[in-house]
């Protein structure tokens, strides 16, 4: 049995070695391998060049805030007044900024030319009067738009002055 068991060694032995022997050889192998392929990336007088490496960083989510809008403002008439010849309106609240948008209808009583003139002024008294539409009806000038108006604001009136039979249409807007 000492036979047997020695034989049993001797093999395990020779199995041992055998196993020592292929390590050693693919870590050989694997030496050359790597040798030629730093030769092949090698070009006659130049350095072997490391491999670059990118490394990314995963994304992020951010929050994103979406801005507020404030909705678009319009111009809204808040009183309109047609009539022909001198006018002096009620009294009105206005604010800033305010225009006025006016037209002339010459198809009707005086086909012009006539003038057309409004000022707008403040209730409480003097001060503040903007005279805003100073011009002449007749063709090719029958409606137009004042520039923005700061002043007067708050409580007041209209007063137009025009030829008799002048009919004209003028609406006072603010932007809202």
């Amino acid at each position: 049995m000492s036979d047997e068991l020695s034989i049993d060694d001797e093999c395990a032995r020779e199995q041992e070695a055998e196993r020592k022997h292929r390590r050693h050889v693919a870590a050989g192998i694997g030496l050359l391998v790597a040798v030629l392929l730093l030769a092949s990336c090698t070009v006659a007088g130049t350095p072997p060049v490391a491999p670059t490496v990118t490394v990314t960083a995963a994304p992020t989510q951010t929050p994103t805030q979406t801005p507020t809008q404030t909705p678009a403002q319009t111009w809204t008439t808040i009183q309109a007044f047609t009539a022909g010849g001198n006018y002096t309106s009620a009294r009105f609240q206005v604010t800033s900024p305010w225009r006025l948008v006016w037209q002339c209808n010459l198809s009707m009583g005086n086909p012009g030319p006539y003038p057309l003139q409004v000022a707008v002024l403040p209730s409480a008294g003097p001060g503040g009067t903007s005279g805003v539409i100073n011009t002449v009806c007749k063709t090719g000038n029958t409606s137009g738009t004042t520039a923005e108006q700061s002043i007067p604001t708050g409580l007041v009136y209209l007063r137009v002055s025009s030829a008799a039979g002048g009919e004209w249409d003028v609406r006072v807007q603010v932007l809202r």
